[in-house]
């Protein structure tokens, strides 16, 4: 019988733990994410005025190029500003790419624990396919490369298949 009660508190007092860790766990979530939710509007600020600058650099690399192929301006004039656009491009186009895979990382990390501990996300499976199709659209206006396109894709569709589970568990 002392057997038994030995193994007996021994449970009781493992159960008691994985409460004050889970209640640890959870209130630790619940401040990371409110803290989340509140940067990643800077972060995103950020992606978009990066987006917009490359998007702009490359527009105006095509139409210096074009008129240098229709011989409007001279050869000397456009490499000089050819080349501080590919350097900047280059600069813009690393941001750009580092800031948006490590933005998908933690927002992967967020919907996790999130799903985990049974707090709300703030995103859908649509806001999901509009990233994908933002994907696309970077990845043919070549402001992506392919391994970073890869990256984002596979954790596009983690996030997708992490809002599926949050689905089918509610």
């Amino acid at each position: 019988m002392e057997h038994l009660r030995e193994q007996l508190e021994r449970f009781r007092e493992s159960f008691l733990k994985a409460e004050e860790l889970w209640n640890n766990y959870y209130t630790f979530v619940k401040t990371t994410v409110r803290e989340w939710e509140a940067f990643r509007i800077d972060l995103l600020d950020r992606l978009s005025e990066v987006r917009v600058k490359l998007e702009a650099d490359l527009r105006t690399t095509e139409e210096l190029s074009l008129k240098l192929d229709l011989g409007l301006l001279s050869e000397e004039k456009v490499k000089k500003k050819l080349d501080e656009l590919q350097e900047e491009i280059a600069r813009l186009k690393e941001e750009y790419q580092t800031l948006w895979l490590a933005y998908e990382e933690i927002t992967l990390m967020y919907i996790t624990h999130c799903v985990k501990s049974g707090l709300p996300v703030s995103l859908s499976a649509g806001d999901i396919e509009e990233k994908k199709e933002e994907l696309k659209s970077a990845v043919n206006k070549k402001m992506v490369s392919e391994e970073a396109a890869q990256q984002l894709e596979k954790i596009l569709s983690d996030e997708a298949s992490m809002l599926l589970h949050l689905h089918e568990k509610g």
